[in-house]
């Protein structure tokens, strides 16, 4: 009769770092965001390639206003999953709010070919460009970004502006026009839209 083996099967590092992930959900919805980033940083040193336990990381991070943290842990992320455009799109709006456009830029350059159908990172490339002092480019952008919502009235101000800043008066004013039409631009961007009018 073959002998049966009782030694535990170790747990594998992805198995540790969803147990940690598990753990570190438990926490934060306790309360005990500390401890809960704790796990979550001891889940992603297992299995850097953990999604969930960086998503809740840097949300973590994010609410308690770390950004340069939650950057930190993006551009990890972004290391192994350059194509997670959602995590490029998080970290060029905290390198925008750091006053880093070219940073901001880099990070969505590198998700740009999985984001094409992404109105949000595209209108966002639109501002970085912007930002960067190449309108041109930026009102590229902003026009695929309406292609895909012809009615978000923030991104014709930005085609506006963008085109304004590169010499296109009438487009520009075109854009300002459908801005307004779009009947959803928060007060103060209207005001500015209807001054540009004037």
């Amino acid at each position: 009769m073959a002998r049966i083996d009782k030694t535990p099967r170790q747990a594998t590092p992805a198995e540790k770092a969803e147990q940690r992930y598990r753990l570190a959900l438990d926490l934060a919805g306790r309360g005990q965001t500390g401890e809960a980033e704790g796990e979550l940083r001891h889940a992603l040193l297992n299995d850097p390639t953990h999604m969930a336990a960086r998503q809740l990381l840097v949300k973590l991070l994010v609410d308690r206003r770390d950004a340069a943290a939650a950057m930190e842990v993006l551009r990890e992320g972004l290391d192994g999953h350059p194509r997670q455009s959602q995590w490029a799109l998080l970290l060029a709006r905290l390198e925008l709010e750091a006053g880093d456009p070219a940073r901001a830029w880099a990070a969505l350059e590198r998700a740009l070919p999985a984001a094409s159908r992404d109105g949000e990172y595209l209108a966002l490339a639109g501002a970085v460009q912007r930002r960067l002092k190449q309108p041109q480019q930026a009102a590229a952008y902003y026009r695929q970004a309406l292609a895909l919502a012809p009615q978000e009235g923030r991104w014709w101000v930005g085609l506006g502006l963008a085109l304004e800043e590169s010499g296109h008066g009438a487009e520009a004013r075109e854009a300002f026009r459908r801005a307004l039409q779009s009947g959803n631009l928060p007060a103060d961007v209207q005001a500015f839209v209807e001054r540009k009018l004037r």
